[in-house]
């Protein structure tokens, strides 16, 4: 994918939320530690006395190494304070948040859902006298035994994860 960002996700040590960043974002916040400690370098090498030979150097130093911080968006000094409380997550870690498991409860209200659907579309031809009456007598019994079949999904032994789903006899 072309201009895709590739993302990184860090989870908060304590509260467990998940941030995701992108390289760039990274980027920056790493260009902070340097930037700052030019600020301070440049402040170390200013002379105390305006008087001083290099003084206006020194100090026009300390303005562009203040001037280039100030160019940071305040934003990643919020992201860099967030990284020291995070850890960054595994590829695993990153996947079960992305693509989380379902719950049991989510299985099974996906199968019943499902089920539903089969019985919502059965029984729009069991409630059509005209559609009924032309199966013949075994068709009627089949499609019967099927319609209980769907009812009784939920009492399976290996509901809601192994669901095996009775056939439907008009399409096979």
């Amino acid at each position: 994918m072309a201009g895709a960002t590739i993302m990184k996700y860090y989870k908060h040590n304590e509260t467990g939320e998940v941030f995701a960043y992108g390289q760039s974002d990274l980027d920056t916040v790493s260009s902070i530690a340097p930037l700052e400690q030019a600020l301070q370098d440049a402040i170390a090498a200013l002379p105390s006395n305006e008087e001083d030979e290099g003084y206006e150097s020194a100090r026009q130093a300390v303005d562009e190494a203040q001037a280039a911080l100030d160019a940071v968006n305040p934003v990643f000094f919020k992201i860099r304070d967030n990284l020291a409380n995070c850890t960054l997550m595994t590829e695993a870690e990153v996947e079960e948040h992305l693509n989380p498991t379902p719950t049991p409860e989510q299985l099974a209200d996906e199968a019943r859902a499902k089920r539903d659907g089969l019985l919502r579309e059965l029984d729009s031809i069991v409630s059509n006298p005209l559609r009924w009456n032309a199966f013949t007598e075994a068709e009627q019994q089949a499609l019967a035994l099927y319609r209980q079949a769907l009812l009784d999904v939920p009492q399976q032994e290996g509901f809601p994860t192994d669901v095996v789903w009775p056939t439907d006899p008009i399409e096979g």
